[in-house]
């Protein structure tokens, strides 16, 4: 006899059950290091517990992390006691955290912690040595990978608020064991361009791990030594690598490190806020509104005891959360396309304009305008009006 065929979500409601049933399982204690961690705009906390050989997710909601007596980080030792749950949705098993206590810090954030020490004595990190923007910049050189996010980021951001801006790319390794002498490698051969007005150095987010090239004394000796002024932007607003703090200017992404360096975009920033401002209000309060209702279904589902459930409804807001964001950013986008289109119908209505393309105005010696051939023959004495100064004329008498 043939074994039956199970369906994806029978599977996983058999697994999510097999969880349920284990009382081992309904509170466990777990001690590892902090890696992966995200701070959702609802207050819950994402994050992975790690040891040398493995790691599992965690999750701490809203009201666990407000309990918190520190502040948590990457690299940071924790023991967690909590529920090991699944998402059947997904397949996907976490520990829904309950409380949290600090077991020390892991070997990545010491050596972290170490470095800063060690930088700071030698002033690597004295504000006076850092170097200002040129006022003019005309090029600007990046470090980063040729094929990741943040290339792209930059360049298409640059391109919309300076198409003027020249932008050279030294490709790099950005994690890995050859990152280091690769991201040196960049600097040092930006330097030696002369056209170079100043360099971003970057990549996009990820662990402690991913980042720890930034960290490298090597890197942070390369960014101190530069004669052409740095702006590093490493990871996301919350990661601070070293390479960050030797820099000459922390941009908390690519692209703003690209707003930066477009001076054009000073131009259009107020305008830019106001509308900003108004789009926010608007999507935040419909946003603010479906969060109170699902706070409200959130406490009906816990008075029903099913915390499994809940897992669910955490994911769809956090999805819902960048759904909002990313509306934001087209709208954005669509109002700064109006204002350059309002622009460039302003400078083609401008009278100065007109005249540059070769176009005449004629008036008589009383001021008036002259627009048919009849006004001229009555008015012999005429000016002329070109776009750099005026010829005054006699006309012949034709009748």
């Amino acid at each position: 006899m043939p074994a039956r065929v199970y369906s994806v979500s029978e599977l996983n409601g058999f697994i999510q059950r097999l969880f349920e049933s284990n009382s081992f399982l309904k509170r466990v204690s777990v001690e590892g290091e902090i890696s992966n961690l995200t701070r959702a705009s609802s207050g819950h906390l994402y994050f992975s517990l790690k040891d040398s050989n493995s790691e599992i997710r965690c999750i701490m909601w809203r009201s666990t992390a407000q309990r918190l007596k520190f502040n948590i980080s990457d690299g940071m030792n924790v023991k967690v006691s909590g529920a090991v749950q699944v998402y059947a949705q997904r397949g996907q098993y976490s520990i829904i955290v309950s409380s949290m206590q600090a077991a020390g810090i892991g070997t990545l954030y010491q050596i972290y912690t170490q470095r800063l020490e060690e930088l700071n004595k030698q002033g690597y990190f004295n504000p006076e040595l850092k170097q200002p923007l040129p006022e003019q910049i005309k090029t600007v050189g990046v470090v980063t990978s040729e094929t990741g996010a943040v290339i792209h980021d930059i360049i298409t951001t640059i391109k919309r608020l300076d198409p003027t801006l020249e932008i050279l790319l030294v490709p790099a390794a950005v994690q890995g064991e050859e990152a280091k002498e690769s991201i040196v490698s960049g600097i040092e051969i930006l330097n030696d361009i002369d056209r170079v007005d100043v360099i971003i150095v970057g990549r996009g987010g990820g662990s402690i791990e991913d980042l720890w090239a930034f960290n490298e004394l090597e890197v942070a000796e390369a960014i101190h030594n530069s004669k052409k002024p740095v702006i590093s932007s490493v990871g996301h607003e919350t990661d601070v690598t070293i390479s960050d703090m030797v820099a000459d200017l922390r941009a908390p992404t690519p692209t703003a490190a690209a707003e930066i360096v477009s001076f054009g975009y000073s131009n259009n920033i107020n305008c830019l806020e106001n509308l900003t401002s108004r789009i926010i209000g608007s999507i935040l309060d419909k946003y603010n509104k479906d969060v109170d209702r699902l706070n409200r279904l959130t406490e009906l589902i816990r008075r029903s005891n099913p915390e499994n459930k809940l897992t669910g409804y955490q994911f769809k807001l956090d999805e819902l959360d960048l759904k909002i964001h990313s509306a934001i950013e087209k709208k954005l986008s669509a109002y700064e396309n109006r204002l350059e289109a309002l622009k460039l119908k302003t400078e083609l209505l401008n009278p100065s304009s007109i005249l540059e393309r070769g176009y005449v105005i004629v008036t008589n010696d009383k001021g008036k305008l002259v627009k048919t051939t009849k006004q001229a023959k009555q008015d012999h004495s005429l000016n002329l009006h070109f776009y750099d100064g005026i010829q005054h004329v006699v006309t012949e008498d034709n009748e």
